[in-house]
């Protein structure tokens, strides 16, 4: 089975950030606050909104870039698994064959059921240890791709709280917005300043 069929891209591009809306203070619970202020902004309001490019955020954050580097390392690994798997059927298809040549079956029946018999073992287990790397393979990438999406969230709430914004798009989710309010660049570069390389994590 070909793990790219069940994991299609290995790097993180499904990323789909939300509107970030940011808090421009906090009320104490016991204190109420005026009706007006919990009422929506109209469209005559003024926002401030800003951008930010995903797909280029994703090319850039030094984070995303070392969670591809470890993906690609454990697909490789699963190529080496499967490929060694392989040989060992392979190895066994040879050896019944030899014997097949030798007359060894059709002198002993016996020795061809046993044969079969371990030639579906291997087969089976081949599967199971292709099966269980896969899914190790992809819980792993699924808590990467969670905590790049919640780091990336988490800090552009506290850069639109910084920044006084009160949102921030995902271009990609947007017909149209100009690009004097792509605020991506300072992003990757205050997301890599944050950012303390670490061993990749449950990596094997």
């Amino acid at each position: 089975m070909n793990f790219l069929s069940k994991i299609s891209k290995l790097a993180f591009v499904a990323l789909v950030m939300v509107a970030v809306v940011a808090c421009q203070g906090e009320k104490k619970a016991d204190e109420k606050a005026p009706a007006s202020a919990n009422m929506p902004k109209q469209a005559n309001e003024n926002m401030t909104v800003r951008y930010v490019d995903a797909d280029t955020l994703l090319k850039f954050y030094n984070l995303a870039k070392d969670y591809n580097e470890s993906a690609t390392r454990m697909q490789n690994q699963l190529d080496a698994l499967q490929k060694a798997q392989e040989d060992k059927i392979r190895n066994l298809q040879a050896s019944f064959a030899q014997k097949e040549k030798n007359n060894v079956y059709a002198t002993n029946p016996q020795q061809a059921q046993a044969d079969q018999a371990t030639y579906q073992n291997a087969m089976n287990n081949a599967q199971k240890v292709i099966a269980a790397k896969q899914e190790e393979i992809a819980k792993i990438l699924q808590e990467n791709q969670k905590d790049l999406n919640d780091k990336i969230n988490d800090f552009l709430k506290k850069y639109a709280k910084e920044k006084g914004f009160d949102m921030i798009l995902n271009k990609a989710a947007t017909f149209y917005v100009d690009e004097k309010f792509d605020v991506t660049s300072e992003v990757v570069e205050q997301l890599n300043k944050e950012y303390t390389k670490v061993a990749p994590k449950k990596e094997k």
